[in-house]
């Protein structure tokens, strides 16, 4: 009985082991793909910075994130474009360049459509306040 608990234990902790491994390896990959999410890359060539083939990029993804890696690289620019919206003064076009978007329309429609509302109303609703560096 208890050479059985010990057998169970062992693979418990092994494939405990296995899980944290592909955790810490999931990590690494999203922060490399956070990283570059606004470089003109496909997801073919984020897969080779990363040393991964693409279907391996698409499971780590998945895994971790529970959406494809072009997903989760429209949110990470989705994101940044929010918060260069609310904190600069960029015009929409700098800001859809700066998030990867070279045709400032299709970035204002993909914008529109996944927030409810145009850049130019985002902006004017989440603007903050600029800090005075005399006060």
């Amino acid at each position: 009985m208890e050479a059985a608990h010990a057998v169970q234990s062992l693979i418990l902790g092994v494939h405990n082991q296995g899980d944290d491994r592909h955790a810490a390896d999931d990590a690494a990959i999203l922060a490399s793909l956070r990283d570059d999410a606004c470089s003109p890359l496909s997801v073919r060539e984020h897969a080779q910075r990363v040393g991964l083939s693409e279907s391996a990029l698409r499971r780590a993804i998945r895994r971790s994130e529970g959406c494809s890696p072009k997903e989760y690289i429209l949110r990470v620019r989705l994101n940044r474009a929010k918060q260069l919206l609310a904190d600069s003064d960029l015009t929409i076009t700098e800001i859809a360049r700066k998030v990867g978007h070279d045709d400032p329309a299709y970035f204002t429609r993909m914008f529109t459509r996944r927030t409810g509302m145009a850049p130019s109303a985002f902006r004017r609703q989440q603007r903050r306040p600029r800090q005075n560096p005399r006060a």
